[in-house]
């Protein structure tokens, strides 16, 4: 099967709640994060996903053959219930998972392990510097491996135009004021801010994609078709895109 007909099956079985719009949209997403990886990394054996959330990317890259780790700690309000039908993801798609929180001091992964290390939207979260984990993730890469980042982007066009309106474009009011814990998105990263990191982490043939997601989870088949055609259109300038992706290779 293609990969975008098994992270489709991954959704519909394992997120009955959700509607066929949102399993649609990410489904396609995290095909692309899969078939992003296989096309860089065409070998890529093993691979580590920091942050992974319940685990359907993980699922998926061992549906495809990859020796998977995911790295994440259930810390999220969502995650709250124990009936949920993703938490028998690890054991029915055979990946491996690491409980701990990638703030630590003491975080670590082992040298020199993997050959793919990802982190879909995180460190956008994340409340203390994201450095000392990233250098974390290209350590744990073997030489010549592939690590990818994927943030929002704080300047996407959309953003841009509800500034100049005077429109709100961070988390509600309420989501960051009212409750003890905000875990929603801290620092969004730009195109520049993404490049800047790939020079600290001493990045070879770096990339920085655009796409644009958040349209094809609408309900509205219109607006979703305009969706995939304005993504199409805004790819050829990723700082105008919605979701921003860092691709480079650690040094051999």
């Amino acid at each position: 099967m293609k990969v975008e007909e098994v992270s489709r099956a991954i959704f519909k079985r394992y997120m009955p709640g959700y509607n066929e719009y949102f399993v649609h949209g990410e489904s396609k997403r995290t095909s692309f994060h899969c078939s992003l990886c296989q096309t860089l990394m065409p070998n890529c054996k093993t691979i580590c996903d920091i942050g992974g959330g319940w685990g359907e990317f993980a699922a998926l890259c061992s549906a495809m053959g990859m020796d998977c780790t995911l790295v994440e700690d259930f810390g999220d309000p969502g995650m709250k219930n124990d009936s949920d039908p993703r938490w028998i993801l690890p054991q029915e798609y055979g990946f491996r998972v690491l409980k701990q929180n990638i703030l630590n001091e003491d975080f670590n992964l082992e040298a020199g392990k993997y050959d793919v290390v990802t982190c879909f939207d995180v460190i956008e979260h994340l409340h203390n510097s994201p450095k000392k984990l990233l250098h974390v993730a290209v350590n744990a890469l073997k030489p010549g491996g592939l690590i990818i980042i994927s943030t929002p982007n704080c300047v996407n066009l959309l953003k841009r135009l509800r500034a100049v309106t005077g429109k709100y474009v961070w988390s509600p009011m309420e989501e960051w004021y009212e409750k003890p814990v905000f875990r929603s998105h801290v620092r969004e990263p730009s195109v520049s801010d993404l490049l800047y990191i790939a020079k600290d982490l001493d990045l070879r043939e770096v990339k920085v994609l655009g796409r644009n997601w958040m349209g094809y989870l609408k309900q509205s088949p219109g607006y979703r078709l305009l969706a995939g055609l304005f993504d199409y259109l805004l790819r050829l300038r990723a700082s105008l895109c919605s979701n921003l992706y860092l691709t480079g290779f650690k040094r051999k």
